[in-house]
């Protein structure tokens, strides 16, 4: 376990590490009509290059699976605004512009440190809000690039060869040095729709390209505020 857990934050590190180098965000259709196959390039690295540019262009859903563990979530983003909305174990994350929302239950709830009103307020279905994390643009979550960063991992392999008319093999190297086997598979587009790390050990999917996102903050009478957001850091997003 503790192992896994090494990997899956020198992962997600070196997701935080290409800081906003993918494309911005940029205007989507809520449903678009089904287009033709696209011309995939022949070569790995051309064809990664695409698909890494398309990123950041199209509303799409994403998850995250840490081998089943409970750092695992999925989400949708707005291409257009940035916002987006994660639910994982216990906890729903909203981000509206630089506003963060948060509801939590079970013990992710009892993780955090917030007053006793506060709990008590999300114990009943309510909202808390917040800024982001001092540090947020060192992060990955947190980052203005999520969740097109997710994809970081797929644009820096190394040794990449096909395995299929849309997949590729090759290798990672994470910011502690360990090199484990990646793989990466397209769709019809040349977009990414799972990238895989290790045995299974980090998957990120992406998926329903084009899905309406209309993320927006939640009733203000559902909201209490918090101005110190460091009581996030017990969702173990980073």
């Amino acid at each position: 376990m503790r192992t896994r857990r090494l990997i899956v934050s020198a992962v997600i590190l070196m997701a935080a590490a290409a800081g906003c180098s993918t494309s911005g965000g940029g205007s989507a259709t809520a449903s678009p009509a089904p287009r033709p196959p696209a011309t995939i390039p022949s070569d790995p690295a051309q064809a990664l290059t695409a698909a890494h540019a398309q990123l950041g262009r199209e509303n799409l859903r994403f998850a995250y699976d840490a081998g089943g563990g409970p750092l695992g979530f999925a989400g949708v983003v707005n291409a257009q605004t940035g916002n987006w909305e994660i639910t994982g174990k216990e906890y729903v994350v909203r981000r509206v512009g630089t506003d963060v929302y948060i509801r939590a239950s079970g013990r992710t709830l009892a993780s955090l440190m917030v007053p006793a009103p506060t709990a008590d307020h999300l114990a009943a279905g309510g909202w808390v809000r917040t800024r982001l994390p001092n540090g947020h643009e060192l992060m990955t979550v947190w980052n203005d690039d999520f969740p097109w960063n997710l994809a970081e991992s797929a644009s820096r392999g190394t040794g990449m060869h096909r395995t299929g008319s849309r997949s590729f093999s090759g290798t990672a190297s994470l910011t502690n040095g360990k090199k484990v086997p990646l793989s990466v598979d397209l769709d019809g587009q040349g977009r990414f729709t799972k990238i895989r790390i290790g045995k299974d050990i980090m998957v990120f999917t992406f998926s329903d390209f084009g899905v309406p996102a209309g993320i927006t903050a939640p009733p203000p009478g559902e909201v209490v505020v918090e101005d110190n957001p460091s009581f996030t850091a017990s969702l173990g997003l980073v």
